[in-house]
């Protein structure tokens, strides 16, 4: 696991109570869309990378999350 990933899955347990499978897009888990809005603006804000809705669209999985996060950090 990458360290992206790590500090993603340590905001998920802490905001959503879970870990997160990165191959796996929100919809595919319990969380709720604007649970999982709230959470990728919060993930945003941790990396310093501003995650808009624009970006949010073109999140297929959250391994497009990572990429996204580390190609914009």
């Amino acid at each position: 696991m990458s360290s992206t990933e790590d500090r993603i899955n340590a905001l998920a347990r802490e905001h959503l109570g879970q870990d997160l499978d990165f191959e796996a897009g929100f919809g595919d888990s319990d969380v709720n869309s604007v649970d999982a809005v709230a959470f990728l603006k919060k993930v945003g804000e941790n990396f310093g990378v501003p995650v808009g809705n624009e970006n949010i669209a073109q999140f297929q999985s959250l391994r497009d999350l990572v990429n996204f996060l580390d190609s914009n950090g």
